[in-house]
């Protein structure tokens, strides 16, 4: 880069303007110390430069495009920049800081959905979850007031729903908080105390605990008979695996080896291939569906929300309730932690538990004790085999 010193007046703007000066000159002005002109290829800036404070770093702000911006503007702007670069202050930062600090509700979920690098599946979760803050969505979220978000919680219907939707806005607001304080900005604090007050202890909006009840299976076993195959298959995939329900919607024939008795789950919500094994229950409902399915998913079908509540009248069971009896059942059986994680594709719980990578033939034994205790509640037996049973079988 070629550098000139000279005085930076109008005749060389015209220069400049005119395509006299050639691309990589750096102009510094004699005339006001810090002050310049940058010629790029096709445009040429006005630039200031200093020291912040005495013994501060260098630091360039771009004033703007040559000919948009005339020469009297820009010195001004430039004596401006240079009298707060004097006083220690960083016009670039305070210029970023104040952008950080007004960044919308819309910008800070989509620059956290991409900077953590959510499942697709996930990241439209955490949209859909802030579609009741829609006309929020343009405004920037720090400007959001406690009485505000208190109002809206107590507006919303249905608690669950309400409640996600502001731990949904709970963990966008703390991450452009974040954001901001590397920046050097200032942000406000989520204002979690009026929400509180709108409800109390929404934050800890409680966790369901419904699980698969002993005393229902006999019936809900005889209430899915009623419905559809195909659905009938899925329900019964989501009992004898604990998989989540989009695992099982996604499952194709390539998923599944029917020799080795395993099969796939693929990208899992922890970002890993998993292969898994087939328990003998679970044999013939695979062998069905890979018959009706060709090469396509298992279970191709849509909406089968009415199909579910067919078995409502019994139980008010959810996919999700299967996948946590599925753990808790495990649990009482006594299946060791980590591989009850590794049977339902959760992370491990600490570093240590990441190296453990349990193979089907691994998990083969307790998976099928976890399905044979989930026909003995279908019978209305213990799910724990009893002393007597265990010497008549012997």
């Amino acid at each position: 880069m070629a550098t000139e010193f000279r005085p930076i007046t109008k005749p060389v703007v015209t220069r400049i303007l005119a395509g006299k000066v050639p691309a990589g000159t750096f102009i510094r002005c004699t005339q006001l110390t810090g002050f310049a002109i940058r010629q790029y290829d096709s445009k040429a800036s006005f630039v200031v430069e200093a020291r912040v404070g005495r013994r501060g770093q260098p630091k360039r702000l771009t004033l703007g495009t040559v000919g948009r911006l005339s020469l009297d503007d820009a010195k001004a702007q430039a004596l401006q920049h240079l009298s707060e670069f004097a006083k220690g202050v960083d016009p670039a930062a305070t210029e970023k800081r104040a952008k950080v600090a007004t960044v919308t509700l819309s910008a800070a979920l989509e620059d956290m959905l991409a900077a953590r690098d959510y499942k697709a599946s996930t990241a439209a979760d955490y949209r859909k979850s802030l579609l009741p803050l829609a006309a929020w969505m343009k405004r920037p979220i720090a400007k959001l007031t406690g009485p505000q978000l208190a109002a809206r919680y107590k507006a919303l219907p249905g608690h669950s729903a309400k409640a996600r939707t502001f731990r949904v806005l709970r963990a966008v607001w703390h991450f452009a908080a974040d954001r901001a304080v590397a920046e050097g900005a200032d942000f406000p604090a989520f204002p979690g105390g009026a929400l509180r007050d709108a409800r109390k202890g929404w934050a800890s909006a409680p966790r369901r605990r419904r699980t698969i009840a002993d005393a229902v299976m006999p019936a809900w076993k005889r209430a899915i008979q009623e419905v559809r195959e195909d659905v009938r298959d899925y329900m019964r995939v989501l009992l004898y695996t604990g998989m989540r329900s989009i695992e099982a919607r996604t499952l194709t024939t390539d998923d599944v080896n029917l020799g080795a008795r395993t099969f796939m789950l693929r990208d899992t919500k922890t970002r890993l291939n998993i292969e898994l094994p087939i328990v003998q229950q679970l044999m013939p409902i695979f062998e069905r569906r890979i018959k009706a399915a060709g090469d396509g998913p298992l279970f191709p079908f849509g909406n089968i929300r009415k199909q579910w509540e067919a078995t409502r009248a019994v139980c008010a069971w959810s996919p999700h309730d299967l996948r946590r009896g599925y753990v808790t059942l495990a649990h009482r059986l006594g299946v060791d932690d980590e591989i009850s994680r590794a049977l339902t594709g959760h992370a491990a719980k600490d570093a240590h538990g990441g190296y453990v990578v349990p193979t089907a033939d691994m998990l083969r034994g307790d998976a099928q004790r976890v399905a044979d205790a989930l026909d003995r509640l279908a019978t209305g037996r213990s799910a724990v085999i009893s002393v007597v049973e265990r010497q008549v079988a012997a």
